[in-house]
């Protein structure tokens, strides 16, 4: 396939969709979209401090974020949302628009997400199916989406857009770029402004994040799940993550999620540990940080889970 050809299978996605609206009954309910670009106007997060408990998180193996109507969905996107929609784009937000074209309003009225800041969009129906993804995107066809209504006819769908700062690509280090004191706040800074309790999503009891899409913004993915279940937790919200079929992750991360349940850790105690693992030279590869706050636990609290993750990670 060409590197064109991407380029015309986006074009389809916008026809198709407003194909669809041509053949709308005109006295059918249309609803409605909203975009809210949240601010987090606090001058410190101090999730570190927090009593608030670890919820529960689970990871998921198949699967995809759009697909969970019940859950506040949250994408990985740049700082100029949907900014390369129109070139080369070709991002996990970018291919949610092109399901869900209505969302190319945020172009408009919300474009751009800064340090404080985070874009939900609330209501965006999904017309279209999508298949591959970079250069083998395609559109593959129409699709009803059966989303839940409210009385307006508007969809209960909720996007939570935030942008993962991308480590510095000369630092060797990717968890020490990530948990410095300046990256870390950010981060937690934009977790809480898309996880708080708001009054459009508070009936979203869980948040559902697309692992691979965070993995597109490189750094540590432990470091990036553990940031992510810290601020969710603080929320009062759970957490499902989709790794597609990254069972070694799956393994190690439920390992070590039962570990500390077990033992009642907090969103505070999680995230000392985490920052503390910045200030040493970890091990490349994965498993470094989940062996490291595994070491942090009292000897006592460890049992035969904890010795195989020590031995195998």
């Amino acid at each position: 396939m060409s590197r064109q050809a991407h380029q015309v299978a986006k074009l389809k996605f916008f026809v198709h969709y407003f194909d669809r609206l041509s053949s709308l009954p005109l006295d059918q309910p249309l609803g409605c979209i909203e975009v809210v670009q949240n601010v987090n106007t606090s001058q410190n997060c101090l999730l570190d401090r927090s009593q608030m408990p670890l919820l529960p998180a689970r990871v998921h193996l198949e699967g995809h974020v759009h697909e969970q109507f019940d859950k506040l969905q949250t994408v990985a996107a740049t700082p100029e949302l949907f900014g390369a929609l129109l070139s080369r784009g070709l991002g996990e937000s970018e291919i949610r628009c092109l399901a869900a074209p209505e969302m190319a309003i945020c172009l408009l009225v919300a474009k751009h997400m800064d340090d404080k800041s985070i874009i939900i969009v609330r209501g965006a129906e999904q017309f279209s199916q999508v298949e591959g993804e970079d250069f083998s995107l395609r559109w593959a066809g129409d699709l009803q989406d059966h989303s839940p209504k409210e009385k307006d006819g508007s969809f209960v769908t909720t996007i939570a857009f935030v942008d993962p700062k991308r480590p510095d690509r000369h630092d060797g280090n990717d968890v020490f770029s990530q948990l410095s004191a300046g990256s870390l706040n950010r981060e937690l800074e934009k977790a809480t402004s898309a996880f708080e309790i708001l009054p459009d999503t508070s009936n979203f009891g869980s948040v559902a994040a697309d692992f691979k899409a965070f993995g597109r913004m490189k750094g540590n993915l432990e470091v990036r799940a553990l940031i992510l279940w810290a601020a969710t937790s603080n929320a009062g919200r759970e957490l499902d993550l989709f790794v597609h079929k990254d069972i070694r992750f799956k393994r190690f991360f439920e390992d070590l999620r039962s570990i500390l349940h077990e033992h009642n850790q907090t969103v505070g105690e999680l995230l000392q540990a985490v920052t503390a693992a910045s200030k040493l030279d970890l091990a490349p590869g994965f498993g470094g940080v989940f062996r490291f706050y595994l070491n942090t636990l009292p000897s006592s609290l460890h049992d035969a889970r904890s010795h195989r993750m020590l031995s195998s990670v």
